[in-house]
């Protein structure tokens, strides 16, 4: 009782924390979609973006699956813990 907010803010964090960084991602991909939108409407093709050919589709496949899968790790950590499971690397004199 003592300390500030005590077992219940304790607990109300990690909720807190997964709102912030679910409404983060439908947010960016909202504005990415919009963003795409402009992009194919300006150039008139579907895929103006495309840097391979239909050959690497496979390979592209499960490269982002594990990218999904990391990125989920991490939110999960981020959530849990309050920190990055990386250590990011910092300026000196930062804080």
């Amino acid at each position: 009782r003592g300390q500030r907010g005590g077992f219940r803010d304790l607990r109300a964090r990690p909720r807190r924390r997964g709102v912030l960084i679910a409404s983060g991602l439908i947010v960016g991909e909202s504005l990415i979609g919009v963003l795409m939108a402009a992009i194919i409407g300006a150039t008139g093709s579907q895929m103006p973006l495309a840097l391979v050919g239909p050959g690497f589709a496979a390979t592209a496949g499960w490269l982002g699956l594990l990218a999904f899968i990391a990125v989920c790790a991490g939110f999960y950590h981020y959530v849990l813990h309050g920190e990055l499971p990386v250590r990011v690397l910092k300026r000196p004199g930062s804080r």
